[in-house]
Formats: structure tokens, C-alpha cells, sequence
């Protein structure tokens, strides 16, 4: 079985079907994989056979696969003599072995120019059903993958996956093994793409229908392991790389030496499966353990002559010695992978990057700088190599990963030199790549799902904060603001990307005027998907998971996948104006966000990178930015304000001050040096860890001598702080809402009083039974329906079965009940309603994902829980938290908690909180006032810890908003000319339960 490792990955053209194209018999109809051959694939056209022309198509299978010139010159002359004579059957076979010739030939390029006119004459002529379509789509494909132009190959790969979805016995092995043929095809189009979970999807599917047959080649499950790895590896999941090419590399060292002596291709495999496991341990920085991995491999590829792989592994030997600072060994290793590849190839821009790494290492910078651009220059020839300074186009870019680390690399060269030589135009010049690099990241985001979406989000934060930083160098230096514009506008695009996206998605929805039945179907889709995955994690945390249960839930999710991808086409086709709401708004600029905030209010917002922190405030009356530290330094802070915080009702005088040092000088580092004067309105966007920081509690001066902690200068007491997850959000127009209730409140009942715990890392299912009972949680949604006139789901009644039912239903939803966090799977995370203790009592549990399937009407989500605010923070989205799932979902608005809450605190709180919404307080004012209320009441519970856990995501809008009913009477008046038919209207308005925003009254 023939491997091609041209861009990092093993494919064959024909993958697991090669003994389709490579062993066909004359008639080209029996496949060598199976006794018998599936009915579904034979063709049903009967056209004359030319004599002539079939026995020119024996001789190209006669020499096939030994000699593919004879193989191309037989087969083209039986096409020819075929279509004289209209012998339409063996023409499309004799294309098919045109069509795999060219590509062992390597003559992908040419043949694909002439597709199109192969196509339009095989659509006229051969029927739809015929195994020419097959190997078509398949062949095509693969050619075009060899160019690097993933689209089309995927195009390909998705029309020979549907050719293989209507043929109706795929219980048997032979379908099911070229639609798993199929599926690892598109897997390895999707990762040569860069869209790493598709790619883990697809491929993943290819392994389970080889698993679910004995009869599976050894060679197919091989490869399959071995791609599998090379995906986890791409998404930098470097454990389960090494398992994945580990197992694949234990196949094949299981087999008898006989065995390699008449296979010589499974020593091709032990040297590439011993260089993918030690790529994994290199990404992982081990490369003390990668090196003796390596040098199996090289010694290999040496006794047994395999040129093809031998520079990958130069290459990765090279990168093992750049780690290790040993330049002069690694540049000798990188020459000697370079000879292999012509200039033009992408790989060989691959070791041109990686030299100008190892010059940039060794402060040769205008050498690294040489390299760099030869980099550039292979993946595309529009710019001139001499000039150091320009940058190619993206026209007809396809390589984006490649591409846009080379120009990390060559920004980050230009840095050193502008540091290095005092010239402002070298800065300009890296700037000027590290912006071209977010370019390339907006392309890349926009084609991507959401999963792979999230692991650009973290491949694009370095070049982010290389590109701040560039900017607000110039700032300095030069004084212009176009320069701090420009930084911001980095900080905004690794804000909240796919939450903004999910927003403006739902506002697409409501504007485009897309026919319900398929919103409909996407949402069923989506929630299908979800409920799937939640069985499996329950599943394989049992202590004797059913695999076979799993294997099946993860057959069906694949197939709910493909459903969305073609849903989404169909969308995209019938409905362009839900694509051009959904993706047409632009991040807003300094100016727009100067222009969009009211009077006394500022915009706070925080970019925090590897190396250093970055603060931008924004007001009406201008606009600062300032590089606030390292980022131990600020981490060594942070930690010890949550310690602290979290550490409850500490109130010896030493532990009070120590408290304020930490409070007060966490404020100096964040907030006061970008600060000249504290607004009456403040917005913050924090970013990674901070996060997790509750603004309120920094003290704005130090208070050394503070007799207790009511008595601390919180910066809670000069302004009205809310947050937002960017300042695109901040200001996004909102989807419009329509609850048909004002309030709902749950507060649901426990039976046991044991609190779950979950330690050690330990993974279990949580179930609600587990949890103790809420003391105050009864008390707390009674007093908010009370003041709101709303409805109150108590005890028993709140289950989530009534809460999934009714959700969408409330403009406030109030969920008083424990909640629970999974760091390492977030969508786990959950809010816990009232066991129901039937058989499967995980059915009371709320999961994160589950949330963000739903579309809520909701205004204000209140989540009276532990921990709602927490989670895991993926870098670039903020925390991926279940506060994050109800703003997902649809609620503008939401207050929740950052650690966990104390019953009785938050029942104080909460009242206050609905008090003075009554009294027409916007929310963040309302919740600011009811802290501050709870603060001088309880002098012994005033220990940040039990107020400043909640806060809010969203607007200051009052939920009140008292209208004048003359105005609508007068207006009446006037266009109608009746005093009765005013009067009339005024009586309805009276009558009438007022759910428009903003226009209740409590």
C-alpha cells in the first residue's frame, strides 16, 4: 500500500479502495475486497462492446500497477477507439485508469485543467450509477488535494461520499469499507485545510466502520490510527497523538519479519509512525524523548532506502537540535531535508520557516529575515523575494497555516531588527506582516465549525499580541493615534468571536425571513448533537461503560454532522440575507465605541497574552492604552486577591490589611494608570483569568488601618461596574425578544443533605440526589415573584423537564439552585433542578450544552448558583462558562456567580437586587445598590466573599420604562378624530398585560 507524505499526512489516491482501481478485472467490475460483488454497483447501461478498444483496456490493466506510462498509453488509446465507436462502457473505464495514471505520474495539474470537459461529456453518457462516478470524484479529489486546493478536494471527496450513500447494503462490508474510504478521504482534506475537528470527525467515522468488521484489512486500520494521530497532533492534543500513532505503530511491529519481507511498505509505516510520535513529543517540548524516535526512523529509512520520507524526518531532527540550541548540528539536518524539495514546494517553505527560526534564535536577524521570505515566497509568487521589506497577496492562498506562521516568523525578525537598529521603518514593516497574519486568521475563521473555530482562537493570540504590541510601539514613538486605533482593533478580534457570531445569527433569523421549518430542522439537528454527546459522556464514565452503545451514539452524531453541512449549504443558497446579517458586522473601531458610549461612561477593556497584559479605556473624551506587566507578575496578584476572596470570613486585622495591600495594588497595576478619572459608568472586558476578578472589591487607595472590610474604599463605591465578553457585544444590536410572562423563578427541592464533591480531578457523573437542600432558596425566588408579580416553580415542580418546556416563555428567568463546574469539559458543566429519582436520575441535571441549543426570550437570566460565571477560559472567548450558554441562547442580560454563594447572602442580595429594578434602576445599578446595602447591614458578613461573587453581563437598561399613556392617546386622537375611540383604546391599555420591552410594570 503506497503512502504520499507531501504535506505531513499519509493518503493514497485511492486510499482504502486502491484494490478497486488496482485489481479490477478486465470488465473492471469485481472488487478484490469481497467474494461477491455489490448489485448496487454495477452499472445498468448496455452499450455495444468494441473489440478493439477492450482489448487496448486489457493491456492497460495488464500493466497496471507496475509500469504507469504503459498503463496512460493504453488506456488513452482504448478511450479513443472507444468513443469512435460509441462504446461508452469501456471509454468510462479506460478514463478511470487515465484519470489514476496521471495522478502516479504526477500530472495532477494538467489533468485537472481538462476535467471540466471529462465531466460534462461522462454526465451526457455514463449513467449515474456507474462505478466510473466513484472513482471520479475520488481520483479528482486526491489530484487536487496534491495542489493544495483542499476546497475543491473536499468538493470531490463529499460528491463520492454521496455516491456511496444511496447504494442500499451498507451492512456489507464491501460498501461500507469504501464509505469509510470515503470519510477518511475528507478527513484528510478537512486537515490539510486546517479544520482539525471536522477533520476528527470525518476520520473517526472511517475508523468505526473498519472496527465494526473482522474482515478489515490490517493495512486500513493502520492507516486510519496513524491519520487519527496526525490529526490530534495538528490540534496540538500531543497525549493522545502518541496513543493513537503508538497503536498504529504496534500493528505493524506485531508482524512477523516474513511478513515485512513481503510487505516492504510496513517499514515505510514504522519509520513514519516512529516521526509522528516523536512531532508530538517535540510540540509537547520533549525533545531529549522525541530524538530517539527519530533516529529509529532515520535508521530505517537508511537500511531500506525510503528517500520519500527521509527529509521529514532531516526536518524534525533539525527542529529537535534548534530546541536543544544546538544551531550549527540542526542547520546541517535542515540543508540536508531541503535538498529533497523543489523551491516552489510548500514544504519546502516549511524549512525555510524553520531555519529563520533557527537564525532569529541566533540573533542573525537579517539571515533569518532571508529565510523567512524564501518561506513566503514558496507558498505564493506575487511579491519579489529580494525585498525584504513586502509581503504577497492572499489571492488564491489555500496553505493558511503555513502561511500565516511564516509571517509571525518574519514580523517577529522585523521587531528585533527595528529594536535592534533604532529604524522606525522596520517597525512599520512588522506591523505591517503581523497584520497581514490577522488577515489571514479572519479567513481562516470564517470557513471553519465551531470547534475548530475555538482552536484558532488560540493559534491567533500570539500574532495578536505581537501585533499590539508593534502598534503602541509606534504610538510611543510617533505619537499618532491611528496607532492605538489600530492596536485595539487586534484586542477586539480575539474577543468573543463565536459568541458575537452566535448572536448575530439569531438576528439573522428573525430578519431574513428563513421559512421556520428550516430553523426548525437546524435546531433539531443541533439539539440531536447534544443529546448524543451527553449519553456518551454519561456512558463512558461508568464503571463498565457499553462500548458498542457509544460506537452507535457516535455513528449517529457523524450523521447529524452532515445533515447540518448540507442544511447550512442549502441555507447559504436560498437565503443570502441570514448570511449577510450573520456575517457582515464589522468589529467596531475607537471611534464608533467613543461615538456609542452615553456621557460618564468608560469602556475598559484587556488583552492578556503570553508575555504581557495590555489595558485600553475609552471615553467620550478620548482614548488610552498602556502595556500593565508581565503576565507572573500579574498572575502572582490575581491568585492571591481570589485566594483571599475565597477564603470567606477572615476578620483578624493583619488578614484585613494583607487583603488591602493585595486590593489596592492589583488596582494600581490595572486600573488606576490607564484611569485619570473614575466614570460614573464603567464597562470592563477582561480577558483570561481576570475574568475571574470581580472589579468591585479593588480598593482605589490603600487602607493599611481599616478596623474591618465595610469600611475599605471599594471601587465599588465611586462607579457602576457591569462587564461584557467584548465591546462588539457591548454595543451589538440585539435580536429581538418576545416573552409572553414577565417572571419565572425555580427553586427546586434536594433530597439528601450531602453536598457533591468531585475531587482529585476524578471524572463521575454528578446526580442531583447528591446534592443538600437550599435554605433560602424558596425564600429567595418568593420575595422576587412577590415584587415582579411573576411565577414561582417550587419544590417538586422544578424539574427540568417543566423548565426545558417553558424557558422561552420569560422576559426575567430566576434559577435559584446549585450548580456544578467541569474545568476540563465545560459543555459538562450544569445547574441542578429536583431529582426526579427514576432509573436515569442525570435527567435533573441542566448541562451547558444543552443551553446553548435553546432559544430563550429571556432579557435577564438571574443564575442564583455556585459557579455560573466559572469554567474553562479558552483563549480568545473568555470563559467558557454556563453564564456564557444562557447569553449563547439568547439572554441579553446575565448576573451570575464567580464562586460559590452563601444561601443566605445571596437571598439578602437578590431582594435588594428586584427592589430597585421595581423602582427603575437599570441592573447594573440595581445590583451595585443592593451590595452596597448588604455591605453596611452585615458588619460581620461583609467579607467581599459573600457579595462580590455576582455580577453582571450586559446592558444598564431599567427593565422599567414608564411610557405616558396620553402620548399614545393623543395620538390616537389625531389620526383617527374620535375622543370615544381614544378612550376606548385607553380602557384596553388598562386591561391589558403590557410584555413589549421595557413597558412592564412590577
Amino acid at each position: 500500500m503506497l503512502y504520499f507524505k507531501k504535506i505531513g499526512f499519509a493518503f493514497q489516491p485511492r486510499c482504502y479502495k486502491t484494490r478497486i482501481c488496482l485489481a479490477v478485472i478486465a470488465s473492471g467490475m469485481a472488487l478484490s475486497c469481497t467474494k461477491n460483488k455489490p448489485p448496487a454497483l454495477t452499472p445498468t447501461y448496455d452499450y455495444p462492446k468494441d473489440a478493439q478498444a477492450l482489448a487496448l483496456y486489457n493491456q492497460a490493466v495488464a500493466f497496471f500497477p507496475d509500469n504507469q506510462d504503459s498503463v496512460l498509453f493504453y488506456a488513452r488509446a482504448s478511450a479513443t477507439q472507444a468513443e469512435k465507436t460509441n462504446d461508452w462502457h469501456t471509454w468510462g473505464d479506460a478514463q478511470r485508469y487515465i484519470l489514476t495514471a496521471c495522478y502516479y505520474l504526477g500530472q495532477s495539474k494538467a489533468t485537472l485543467e481538462t476535467l471540466p470537459a471529462l465531466k460534462k461529456q461522462a454526465e451526457n453518457m455514463i449513467p449515474r450509477d456507474s462505478l466510473f462516478w466513484s472513482e471520479f470524484y475520488n481520483l479528482s479529489g486526491a489530484m487536487y488535494k496534491d495542489l493544495g486546493d483542499f476546497e475543491k478536494a473536499l468538493e470531490y471527496g463529499k460528491n463520492e461520499l454521496k455516491y456511496y450513500d444511496k447504494r442500499k447494503s451498507k451492512s456489507d462490508f464491501g460498501i461500507a469499507s469504501l464509505i469509510a474510504g470515503a470519510n477518511n478521504n475528507i478527513g484528510m482534506y478537512y486537515l490539510g485545510r486546517g479544520d482539525y475537528d471536522l477533520a476528527w470527525d470525518y476520520s473517526k467515522e472511517a475508523c468505526r466502520l473498519f472496527e465494526s468488521f473482522p474482515e478489515t484489512a490490517l493495512s486500513d486500520k493502520i492507516l486510519i490510527y496513524s491519520n487519527l494521530g496526525k490529526i490530534r497532533l495538528r490540534q496540538k492534543n500531543y497525549a493522545d497523538a502518541i496513543a493513537w500513532s503508538q497503536k498504529a505503530l504496534n500493528l505493524v511491529k506485531a508482524q512477523p519479519s516474513t511478513v515485512f519481507v513481503n510487505d516492504p511498505g510496513l517499514y515505510v509505516n514504522e519509520a513514519d509512525f516512529n516521526l509522528d510520535i516523536s512531532n508530538a513529543l517535540i510540540g509537547n517540548k520533549e525533545s531529549d524523548k522525541a530524538l530517539p524516535y527519530l533516529l529509529q526512523a532515520l535508521k530505517i529509512v537508511e537500511t531500506h532506502k525510503i528517500t520519500s520520507l527521509q527529509p521529514y524526518i532531516l526536518h524534525s531532527i533539525g527542529s529537535v537540535y534548534t530546541q536543544q540550541n544546538l544551531y550549527d548540528k540542526a542547520e546541517i539536518y535542515l540543508l540536508h531535508a531541503m535538498k529533497a524539495f523543489d523551491a516552489k514546494d510548500a514544504y519546502y517553505g516549511k524549512l525555510c520557516r524553520q531555519m529563520g527560526l533557527l537564525f532569529q534564535k541566533k540573533n542573525d536577524l537579517w539571515t533569518a529575515l532571508k529565510w523567512q521570505q524564501r518561506a513566503l515566497r514558496s507558498l505564493s509568487d506575487t511579491f519579489p523575494e529580494q525585498d525584504s521589506l513586502a509581503n504577497p497577496s492572499l489571492k488564491g492562498l489555500n496553505a493558511y497555516y503555513d502561511f500565516m506562521h511564516s509571517l509571525i516568523g518574519k514580523g517577529e525578525t522585523l521587531r528585533l531588527l527595528a529594536k535592534q537598529e533604532s529604524k522606525p521603518v522596520l517597525l512599520e514593516a512588522s506591523l505591517a506582516t503581523f497584520d497581514l497574519a490577522t488577515v489571514v486568521l479572519d479567513s481562516m475563521r470564517t470557513i471553519y465549525q465551531e470547534g475548530s473555530k475555538q482552536f484558532w482562537n488560540q493559534e491567533a493570540r500570539p500574532v495578536l499580541e505581537k501585533a499590539i504590541g508593534a502598534a503602541l510601539e509606534l504610538r510611543h514613538s510617533t505619537g499618532d493615534d491611528r496607532y492605538l486605533a489600530q492596536a485595539f482593533g487586534y484586542s477586539e478580534k480575539g474577543k468573543a468571536y463565536l459568541l458575537a457570531e452566535a448572536l448575530r445569527e439569531s438576528a439573522a433569523e428573525q430578519k431574513a425571513g428563513i421559512p421556520q421549518e428550516l430553523l426548525d430542522q437546524e435546531h433539531q439537528i443541533k439539539t440531536e448533537i447534544a443529546l448524543y454527546k451527553n449519553k456518551i459522556f454519561e456512558e463512558s464514565h461508568k464503571k463498565s461503560a457499553d462500548q458498542a452503545k457509544i460506537v452507535f451514539w457516535e455513528s449517529e452524531i457523524h450523521a447529524r454532522q452532515r445533515e447540518e453541512e448540507t442544511l447550512k449549504a442549502k441555507l447559504a443558497s436560498a437565503h443570502p440575507a441570514y448570511y449577510q446579517i450573520k456575517y457582515g458586522q464589522k468589529a467596531l473601531g475607537l471611534t464608533e465605541i467613543q461615538q456609542s458610549l452615553p456621557e460618564n461612561t468608560g469602556l475598559l477593556e484587556y488583552f492578556q497574552g503570553d508575555s504581557a497584559t495590555y489595558a485600553f479605556y475609552i471615553d467620550r473624551q478620548g482614548a488610552k492604552a498602556l502595556r500593565c506587566g508581565t503576565v507572573p507578575d500579574m498572575m502572582r496578584l490575581l491568585e492571591g486577591m481570589q485566594e483571599d476572596s475565597l477564603a470567606g470570613a477572615v476578620y483578624s486585622p493583619a488578614y484585613i490589611n494583607a487583603f488591602a495591600k493585595k486590593s489596592s495594588d492589583l488596582y494600581r497595576a490595572l486600573v488606576s494608570p490607564v484611569l485619570d478619572k473614575i466614570p460614573e459608568q464603567l464597562i470592563i472586558i477582561p480577558d483570561g483569568p481576570l475574568a475571574y476578578l470581580p472589579f468591585e472589591l479593588l480598593l482605589t487607595a490603600e487602607a493599611s488601618a481599616a478596623p474591618s472590610y465595610d469600611k475599605l474604599p471599594y471601587l465599588l463605591l465611586k462607579t457602576c461596574l457591569r462587564y461584557e465578553y467584548s465591546a462588539l457585544l457591548a454595543f451589538q444590536k440585539h435580536a429581538e425578544n418576545h416573552p409572553t410572562r414577565f417572571f419565572d423563578g425555580y427553586a427546586p427541592v434536594y433530597g439528601h443533605d450531602i453536598i457533591a464533591a468531585r475531587g482529585g480531578g476524578e471524572h463521575r457523573i454528578i446526580r442531583a440526589s447528591e446534592f443538600g437542600s437550599l435554605a433560602k432558596n424558596r425564600e429567595e425566588v418568593e420575595a422576587a415573584a412577590q415584587l415582579t408579580g411573576g411565577k414561582t416553580i417550587i419544590g417538586p415542580k422544578a424539574q427540568k423537564a417543566y423548565f426545558m418546556l417553558h424557558a422561552h416563555e420569560p422576559r426575567i428567568l430566576h434559577l435559584a439552585m446549585h450548580g456544578f463546574v467541569d474545568d476540563s469539559l465545560p459543555s459538562f458543566s450544569g445547574l441542578v433542578f429536583t431529582p426526579t429519582y427514576e432509573a436515569d436520575s442525570t435527567n435533573s441535571i441542566l448541562y451547558a450544552n444543552e443551553v446553548y441549543n435553546l432559544h430563550l426570550n429571556a432579557e435577564l437570566a438571574v443564575l442564583s448558583a455556585c459557579n455560573t460565571g466559572r469554567g474553562h477560559i479558552a483563549r480568545g472567548e473568555g470563559v467558557i462558562s454556563l453564564a456564557r450558554a444562557f447569553k449563547y441562547a439568547g439572554c441579553h442580560n446575565v448576573l451570575m456567580s464567580l464562586w460559590q454563594a452563601d444561601d443566605r447572602a445571596t437571598a439578602e442580595i437578590m431582594q435588594g437586587f428586584y427592589t430597585y429594578l421595581k423602582a427603575g434602576k437599570g441592573k447594573s445599578a440595581a445590583i451595585r445598590q443592593a451590595k452596597l446595602d448588604y455591605i453596611s447591614r452585615s458588619k460581620r458578613k461583609s467579607h467581599p466573599f459573600y457579595w462580590a461573587t455576582f455580577v453582571l453581563i450586559g446592558d444598564d437598561l431599567p427593565l422599567q420604562e414608564k411610557t405616558s399613556w396620553l402620548w399614545y392617546v393623543g395620538l390616537a386622537v389625531l389620526l383617527l378624530g374620535g375622543l370615544y375611540y381614544g378612550f376606548w383604546k385607553r380602557k384596553k391599555a388598562r386591561r391589558r398585560v403590557r410584555n413589549n420591552d421595557r413597558i412592564f410594570t412590577f
